[in-house]
């Protein structure tokens, strides 16, 4: 096993760089960058442009580099305002449906579940839930007043990862339900994936790690119509978008809201950015705007 290696001065780092040859076209730039971002992070980064173990591209500039890492941060901030409106609408219509069908106290009951459930661990863990915060005015109020917590309160604190798993636990005849009472005409798999694929995405986002050149390791699962699409790739980061894109309650808000900066933000910074790298078939622009239930084949 081979020993660590030594930590290295910001100094140090950029002369690592030239020698495998990275253009530092400004150097004030590059320290300034290291000295808030760090080495490591940044080098994964460069991985498109790697030719050997120690080379790169010729001609790769640093400040190519950096723009790239600004395009990656301005992509999880569209990404993460997306993700917050479709987490609340899921959170919403999932608890509504529930609550309505099994009642307030549904979700804590195991027979309302697959009987593949893990229910030892998720009452361990919404017990769990509640109590590290029953000091919230909300939890506060339902133990004191009722000595219970309903499932539309309950709800606002499972994660996204929860939900995923909530909604993969639930029968199959209730999954097939809720998805109707949204209007997704798609199957139960399509949907679990899709939630599974949201919640890898949504924590990439929030961890600050890299998009750029970044293959997802969970799949969309594509339907049917969607895979003779064969341009598209699931585990790219162009896939991702489309999956906002299904996701998104309304059209109109996702073009407003996703669309629209995206493309501005395309257009800054497309001196520096590959589509290659980002899985983005040629005629990207068809599929955002193309209708999703002509995407879906639902029509």
């Amino acid at each position: 096993m081979e020993a660590l290696k030594k930590p290295t001065t910001i100094e140090e780092q950029i002369e690592l760089l030239r020698s495998r040859g990275i253009l530092i076209d400004d150097y004030d730039s590059a320290y300034a960058f290291l000295k808030n971002t760090a080495y490591y992070k940044v080098s994964a980064y460069l991985l498109p442009f790697k030719t050997g173990p120690d080379s790169y591209r010729d001609g790769t500039k640093y400040s190519q580099i950096i723009k790239i890492f600004e395009f990656d941060s301005h992509m999880r901030n569209l990404f993460l305002f997306a993700i917050e409106k479709i987490e609340l609408s899921i959170k919403s219509t999932l608890s509504y449906y529930h609550v309505h069908k099994y009642g307030p106290l549904g979700y804590i009951d195991r027979n309302n579940f697959s009987a593949l459930m893990d229910a030892k661990q998720y009452t361990a863990k919404t017990w769990e839930l509640i109590r590290k915060n029953e000091t919230n005015p909300d939890i506060k109020h339902h133990l004191e007043n009722y000595g219970e917590i309903p499932f539309w309160v309950m709800v606002d604190y499972f994660s996204l990862g929860t939900i995923s798993k909530f909604y993969s636990d639930m029968k199959l005849e209730d999954q097939k339900s809720y998805l109707r009472s949204i209007d997704l005409p798609i199957t139960p798999a399509h949907y679990a994936s899709w939630l599974k694929c949201l919640t890898e995405l949504r924590n990439r986002c929030a961890h600050y790690s890299r998009l750029y050149y970044w293959r997802f390791h969970s799949g969309i699962k594509f339907t049917q119509n969607m895979q003779k699409y064969h341009q598209l790739s699931n585990r790219s980061l162009f896939s991702q978008i489309l999956l906002i894109k299904l996701l998104y309650h309304d059209d109109h808000l996702f073009n407003e809201n996703f669309v629209y900066p995206f493309k501005m933000a395309l257009e800054t910074y497309s001196e520096y950015i590959e589509f290659r790298h980002l899985g983005f078939p040629e005629n990207y622009n068809d599929f955002l705007d193309m209708d999703v239930n002509d995407l879906l084949g639902a029509r």
